[in-house]
């Protein structure tokens, strides 16, 4: 259903009107605020979470994090003298 633009305009117009004289908008300089008897109908009440039964481990103070090993290899010197040509 398209609604012609200067005809939705006035829609959205009167309705703000009737809201704010039913005291459910509160005009604010250029804009509308929900007026305060009307946050507290909207406020959802969220009911609290259980309560696990185990308490939660506990970490010791002081720990130092490891550090995670490098991806990069280190060079490794060659193998010279009398082993290295035992090997080969």
């Amino acid at each position: 259903a398209d609604i012609p633009e200067d005809r939705l305009k006035l829609q959205v117009r009167m309705a703000l009107k009737r809201m704010t004289q039913k005291e459910k908008l509160v005009k604010v300089k250029a804009s509308y605020k929900l007026a305060s008897s009307e946050k507290a109908k909207t406020k959802k009440v969220t009911p609290k979470k259980a309560v696990d039964p185990k308490p939660k481990a506990k970490k010791p103070k002081g720990t130092i994090k490891k550090k995670a090993p490098s991806k990069t290899k280190k060079a490794t010197a060659k193998k010279t003298g009398k082993k290295a040509a035992k090997k080969k």
